[in-house]
């Protein structure tokens, strides 16, 4: 009996062995999240129109608060312009990315009270879109902070002349990798104590 119950024990821990696997094994959608990393070192190649048009339609894929679908986006390609965006975001890889997306929210289209801020939510769940859809299509990016830094938001502004009404919530760098540069590892995040069970 004893030996019995061992070999099903062993049996079993095959199965949760087997079924335990990482989530980029199994399914192309999980693989892109799994294996995503930020891309800093960039090739000089430029990036296609229509390869831009389509992170642009990935990222107005994404949900947003009442679908009030508050983004804007700014395409930079123009080196100039792209070396101002260094200068006021100096931690941006911007200079070197053959393009940079600046992810927007606009506020009159934003929601009213309480729920204005929603607009961050809904623009982040844009500019995820934008680095996932990047890394399916071979580039790499890296998303890089704007807003709530006054400065950087002023300052990026100026750059490009964005109206009132509207403020910039990040820059998303991106470009074919550079071949001569290091490969980023993706790494394991999942850690199963950040994890609550109906109740914290």
């Amino acid at each position: 009996m004893k030996k019995l119950i061992l070999t099903v024990l062993l049996s079993l821990s095959g199965v949760v062995a087997a079924t335990a696997q990482p989530m980029c094994c199994y399914n192309p959608v999980l693989n892109c999240i799994a294996t995503r990393t930020s891309v800093r070192q960039y090739a000089p190649t430029a990036i296609p129109d229509s390869v831009t048009t389509t992170l642009l339609q990935a990222a107005m894929c994404a949900p947003s608060a009442v679908n009030k679908q508050p983004w804007e986006f700014i395409t930079v390609t123009n080196p100039e312009v792209r070396n101002a965006i260094k200068q006021a975001i100096p931690n941006s890889h911007a200079a070197k990315a053959p393009l940079c997306i600046v992810v927007c929210g606009d506020m009159n289209q934003a929601l009213e009270g309480q729920a204005r801020d929603f607009w961050v939510q809904d623009c982040s769940a844009a500019t995820q879109n934008i680095l996932l859809a990047a890394h399916s299509m071979g580039l790499g990016g890296v998303w890089c902070g704007v807003y709530p830094n006054t400065d950087r938001c002023e300052a990026l502004c100026k750059v490009l002349k964005i109206p009132a009404n509207v403020i910039p919530l990040n820059v998303v760098c991106l470009g074919y990798p550079d071949p001569n540069a290091p490969a980023p590892t993706p790494k394991d995040k999942f850690k199963p104590a950040k994890i609550h069970v109906n109740a914290w």
